[in-house]
């Protein structure tokens, strides 16, 4: 029963992240092409266009699967929290043990 809930959550988490990213990725791959195939190549403001959707794009993958999903962040909490205090030289507070 519990494996069917946690499935569901995933699946509704996944639908709302494709229908975000979609769009996104369409608009990077139309101004990509705008660019590439512009006849005016004086023109910039294709490339400056396509420069903004790939930032927003990868900001939106990155806080999509690594920011909010719960798995990931509590994981990587976890993990942090075992360096600092297990992994950290005492005399310099160093994690690397120099």
């Amino acid at each position: 029963m519990d494996f069917f809930i946690v499935f569901n959550a995933c699946f509704r988490s996944a639908i709302w992240i494709s229908i975000v990213l979609l769009p996104l990725t369409f608009c990077t791959w139309l101004f990509a092409l705008l660019t590439v195939n512009s006849s005016l190549s004086d023109v910039k403001s294709y490339d400056y266009l396509f420069s903004a959707f790939a930032i927003i794009t990868a900001v939106v993958t990155l806080l999509a699967h690594v920011v909010f999903n719960k798995r990931v962040s509590q994981q990587s909490l976890v993990t942090v929290n075992l360096e600092m205090t297990s992994g950290a030289n005492q005399e310099t507070g160093c994690m690397f043990g120099r």
